[in-house]
């Protein structure tokens, strides 16, 4: 394999990663909205626990324990605070973000599946805003 395809794979690889982070931020938020508070101990370690247990072959379980304890901080720091959370239809990019965007400044965008999905989000308090 020459250096430039598997760089390129390491690239779509980073992508990736960066994106699923990104999506368990924002599922992150949204279980803020059925907790009283932020950290949850028992939690942390089953997913810290889980961490571990799932490396294998190269990943060290410690480096794998840490970067989950990472991004369980972010998690929080996120969470802590509390930032409005609009709902859209479609995926990050879509044009239903970008009139999102357009309209309201101070937000976190969430993407939807469908439209019926961002009504209920609103309905239940998951969302603060759909559009």
């Amino acid at each position: 394999m020459e250096l430039e395809r598997i760089r390129k794979r390491i690239d779509a690889i980073d992508a990736e990663l960066a994106l699923l982070i990104n999506q368990r931020l924002e599922l992150a938020l949204l279980t803020r909205r059925y907790k009283s508070l932020t950290t949850d101990q028992q939690r942390e370690i089953r997913v810290l626990g889980e961490a571990r247990r799932r490396s294998q072959h190269l990943l060290n379980p410690d480096f794998s324990q840490d970067l989950f304890q990472r991004i369980i901080d972010e998690s929080k720091k996120i969470q802590e605070r509390n930032p409005s959370l609009a709902g859209f239809q479609g995926e990050h990019g879509a044009y239903s973000e970008e009139a999102l965007s357009l309209t309201l400044t101070e937000h976190v965008s969430i993407p939807c599946q469908s439209f019926k999905e961002v009504l209920e989000g609103v309905e239940k308090g998951e969302l603060d805003v759909g559009i």
